[in-house]
């Protein structure tokens, strides 16, 4: 479940929609992120290499090759100047699956968060955008929490200004 996933913000990519915490207008935090559309494993079939134990623990490469179309898709990303931005996301041991993507959504979020607030002087009022993961998905346990470190291409669709305090 979690290679899919993952994959899938690597060939896909993700969708947003966030509203920042602001405590002086009282707007609470709206935070969302789902897939652009499922994964599709006839479409870009998952093989494992190379498992080997280690510590208790099973290792695994996961390989995932594009379509043309994905291929075409990947180079427009690259070929256009998009903000390269990164975070880092925890999730609980204990949700299983449902940690690791509660930590992506949390790495996801700062580092939306930590990009706007180089650029933007006020907190904007809603921000939508889209992500596309770059480079291998970092992903370990530390204190009973999943720790995710992504690297993405962010895309912005609109940022919604506050129009007076």
């Amino acid at each position: 479940q979690v290679a899919p996933f993952l994959l899938n913000g690597m060939i896909n990519g993700w969708k947003f929609e966030y509203t920042p915490y602001d405590k002086r207008r009282g707007v609470k935090e709206f935070w969302e992120f789902d897939e652009i559309k499922p994964f599709d494993k006839n479409m870009n079939p998952i093989e494992f290499h190379d498992p080997e134990a280690m510590d208790g623990k099973l290792l695994s490469r996961a390989y995932c090759n594009r379509t043309r179309q994905q291929q075409i898709e990947y180079k427009r990303w690259c070929s256009i100047v998009h903000p390269h931005i990164k975070g880092v996301g925890r999730g609980s041991v204990e949700k299983e699956f449902d940690g690791i993507k509660e930590a992506c959504s949390m790495a996801l979020k700062e580092a939306v968060r930590q990009y706007w607030r180089t650029l933007e002087k006020n907190k904007p009022k809603e921000i939508s955008g889209t992500v596309l993961l770059i480079r291998d998905p970092r992903i370990y346990v530390r204190n009973g929490q999943y720790v995710v470190d992504l690297d993405f291409f962010l895309e912005t669709d609109r940022i919604i200004e506050y129009t007076q305090f």
